[in-house]
């Protein structure tokens, strides 16, 4: 390899660290408190059996979706929640979409999103498992 193709094929952009969460906020946890909930969370949420309902048209549906796009342009635009986003974004569905019932219809499953996305938002349904 010729000299100028060398230092082109390592030249690397500066590093950026992540911003810092100690500064962040959800409702009413601060800092590395968000991160501890989301991590004891998805602990849980793995090991669970897939019991979700689809995704309901309406409101409540956009709302979800516009809650996904939140997250994601969190990670994206570098805010101080940036390394919590993802793993945000991967919770909030088996969260969210949890069936209440086996036999629950979708007028149920559209109360319960609605109601657990106000919860989300607060940060009262990040609860410290």
């Amino acid at each position: 390899m010729n000299a100028f193709r060398l230092t082109m094929l390592f030249k690397l952009p500066p590093f950026q660290p992540a911003c810092s969460i100690d500064t962040a906020k959800w409702g009413k946890h601060v800092g590395v408190e968000i991160e501890t909930c989301l991590n004891n969370i998805y602990s849980k949420v793995v090991s669970w059996q897939r019991n979700i309902f689809k995704l309901p048209s309406g409101a409540s549906g956009k709302a979800f979706i516009e809650e996904i796009s939140r997250l994601t342009n969190l990670w994206t635009n570098k805010t101080n929640l940036e390394s919590v986003s993802l793993l945000a974004l991967h919770v909030l569905g088996p969260l969210l979409l949890q069936k209440p019932s086996r036999s629950s219809k979708n007028r149920d499953h559209i109360r319960y999103l609605t109601a657990r996305l106000k919860k989300w938002k607060d940060g009262s349904l990040m609860i410290c498992y």
